[in-house]
């Protein structure tokens, strides 16, 4: 049992140090003559821009704060795993994870999806997954883009289910020369997740869409009483109603249905698992 922690423990010694050899060019920059004059220049502005951006001296880690923290967190993540399936993860996931770690990880659900990427690599047997583009998807979705991957992902887990049916609800402006208005189409799907920002649920989806971790797929079977009951949804209705007070749009309601592509899905073995 010691020889086994003795063994993490070491894996983590590793990881750390990649972190340090992140943290430390930072650390140079922020004591350098240079930083220390611009704090000079420019009393009033400068005053002002030190007030707008203290806050991020607490929300960007230093050395010494995300070695604590990847030091309770991966043992915790790896301490099921044995020992001689602990690896040193690769430098290109484990680098950029780390370092996105410093600025994420304040933020719970994104820096839970990079410590799972990291974990995942350091597992012998899973490494093969934790695909590099996987940091740049976490550092390109928001906290409630991440929500919405946990639920489709339970959702999958718990039921089978992979698709999942969707209604876009499209003002366009009425008139000869009438043309959907995208910017304003509104999303409504039965996935039960409390968003920050409920009401930029399209503007998620597209990212998601555009990340290809959901694709747009042909109905396997009849959705007609699901795409019931999203039309007598309150958001539903309420959206609708809004369109319908603006006597100069009309509104086209269109039926679809999406899926986690294969990317998606390993994504979510890999950042999202079943714990």
């Amino acid at each position: 049992m010691n020889a086994e922690i003795e063994g993490t423990n070491k894996i983590s010694d590793e990881v750390i140090s990649l972190a340090k050899t992140v943290a430390e060019p930072f650390y140079k920059d922020a004591i350098s003559p240079a930083a220390k004059e611009i704090g000079k220049g420019f009393e009033t502005v400068a005053k002002t821009i030190n007030v707008a951006l203290s806050p991020l001296k607490v929300a960007i880690w230093g050395y010494d704060r995300i070695e604590e923290y990847l030091q309770n967190k991966l043992s915790k993540k790896l301490e099921n795993i044995p020992q001689d399936k602990i690896q040193t993860p690769e430098a290109h996931i484990a680098v950029p994870t780390i370092e996105a770690l410093r600025y994420t990880g304040s933020n719970p659900e994104l820096s839970e999806l990079f410590l799972n990427l990291l974990a995942t690599s350091m597992n012998v047997e899973k490494a093969s997954y934790a695909h590099p583009a996987f940091v740049k998807i976490i550092s390109e979705i928001t906290s409630d883009e991440a929500r919405l991957l946990k639920a489709i992902s339970v959702r999958y887990r718990d039921s089978g289910e992979s698709v999942f049916p969707i209604l876009y609800i499209e003002p366009y402006e009425a008139g000869f020369h009438s043309k959907i208005i995208r910017e304003e189409t509104v999303v409504i799907n039965n996935l039960c997740v409390n968003l920050d920002n409920p009401y930029l649920l399209s503007n998620y989806m597209d990212n998601l869409f555009r990340l290809a971790l959901v694709v747009t797929v042909a109905p396997k079977v009849d959705f007609s009483k699901e795409y019931k009951k999203l039309k007598k949804s309150d958001k539903f209705l309420h959206e609708i109603n809004i369109i319908k007070n603006d006597s100069l749009r009309k509104v086209n309601i269109r039926e679809g249905c999406w899926s986690m592509g294969a990317m998606g899905r390993q994504f979510c073995n890999v950042c999202i698992p079943n714990e």
